[in-house]
């Protein structure tokens, strides 16, 4: 009843529908006659938010590095770095793991500044300072070279300095792609070990037999079998993750033999036979 009244304004017509079937003898004939629902501002998780806030600047910002920086979604990585971000009292190993799973990556590192991800850089904006600051444009330029830090504000010389006023230059750490957005800095790290090679393959592998499985239109229940012809790293990479392909893609029996096909899986031909089990 309370979804209704809320919908109503927006979506008039099926909030009726709804309202009309649930409602009692006593009430309003109509959802647009009802009053709309108050709000309860104590029903407010104010440190929930704050922590989400938090989670999905991070989630942005890892998926923006992956884009850019042409990291597949399906292939971990060993860890997410974190600065300028407030946790919002909520636990670090709650965030954390909503993190991990967004962005298929194995730790995430909370820490104190951006200057463990990257070489940070100051330079003053002569397009917007030049006439802010007139005769006293080279002392703020020298003294914004000096800056340590930058959170989006601060003063010198007596003029407010804006995040338009200062040019930013973040050289990441070796082994490191960085983004940025305002105050939060996000590095991921793209050094691949061997595990994360072959976990990534894995991932590959179930997600070329699931699309294998919806193009012969198998009810989502089907338990199937699999036969695999691939190269020595591929199968290494499968036997490690066994348990986790034929879960996801319902094998009651995967088998692998040595050989190849004409399915590319990052750079391995792999020939794929699928069947109802």
């Amino acid at each position: 009843m309370q979804l209704s009244k809320v919908a109503a304004p927006f979506t008039p017509f099926i909030a009726e529908e709804i309202y009309r079937n649930l409602r009692g003898a006593s009430d309003p004939e109509s959802v647009h006659l009802c009053d709309f629902p108050a709000s309860d501002a104590a029903a407010r998780d104010l440190p929930l938010e704050k922590a989400m806030d938090a989670v999905q600047a991070a989630v942005k910002l890892g998926r923006q590095l992956r884009v850019d920086n042409d990291l597949k979604v399906r292939q971990p990585l060993s860890a997410i770095k974190i600065a300028g971000l407030e946790q919002g009292g909520k636990d670090e190993a709650e965030l954390a793991a909503l993190i991990l799973d967004e962005l298929n990556v194995k730790r995430v590192d909370w820490v104190a500044d951006e200057t463990q991800l990257c070489d940070v850089s100051f330079k003053a904006n002569f397009k917007t300072l030049g006439k802010k600051c007139g005769g006293k444009m080279k002392a703020v330029a020298a003294a914004i070279a000096q800056l340590k830090t930058f959170a989006g504000t601060c003063e010198i010389e007596g003029f407010a300095l804006t995040a338009d006023d200062v040019i930013v230059t973040r050289q990441p750490k070796a082994g490191m792609v960085v983004a940025s957005e305002g105050a939060v800095v996000v590095g991921l790290e793209t050094a691949l070990t061997p595990e994360l090679v072959a976990e990534g393959l894995a991932r590959e592998f179930v997600s070329h037999v699931q699309n294998l499985r919806k193009q012969a239109d198998f009810e989502v229940t089907q338990r199937i079998r699999v036969a695999v012809s691939c190269d020595a790293e591929m199968k290494a990479a499968l036997e490690a993750h066994r348990a986790y392909a034929a879960g996801e893609i319902l094998a009651d029996e995967l088998v692998l033999a040595d050989g190849a096909g004409d399915v590319d899986l990052n750079g391995h031909k792999t020939g794929i036979k699928v069947e109802k089990a």
